[in-house]
């Protein structure tokens, strides 16, 4: 368990600075799609692995005792839609169709599939 901790901890890292040089290094106004995909991908990533991180450490933490590896892949799963939510919205922001009622509808699908995530398993 702890070598799956340590794997995810450190690719989160190099993630983050994957990310950092992609946002450093690039022109947006000269770039071309694939460094958009890539900077999207790196902090999709890069999010899901920190956000699942801290909800797995809080999960041990606060919950009752029970398999930690349970806790793991639901604090990775939450994490994942959590990222699917924030690069959608900055997604919509780069668009120029981000509203209130864009965001909201992206909130309640992402609901939603954690919803039938959770009733599939």
């Amino acid at each position: 368990m702890k070598i799956y901790l340590y794997a995810i901890f450190i690719l989160t890292i190099l993630l983050w600075l994957s990310f950092g040089a992609t946002v450093i290094l690039t022109d947006p106004t000269k770039a071309q799609i694939l460094v958009f995909l890539a900077f999207f991908i790196c902090l999709f990533l890069a999010l899901t692995g920190s956000i699942g991180l801290l909800l797995f450490y809080l999960r041990l933490r606060f919950a009752k005792k029970g398999e930690i590896l349970g806790h793991l892949k639901l604090s990775l799963r939450q994490a994942g839609l959590l990222s699917i939510f924030v690069i959608g919205l900055l997604v919509f922001s780069a668009f120029s169709i981000l509203s209130i009622w864009t965001g909201s509808l992206l909130f309640v699908f992402i609901i939603l599939l954690e919803f039938v995530l959770k009733a599939v398993k």
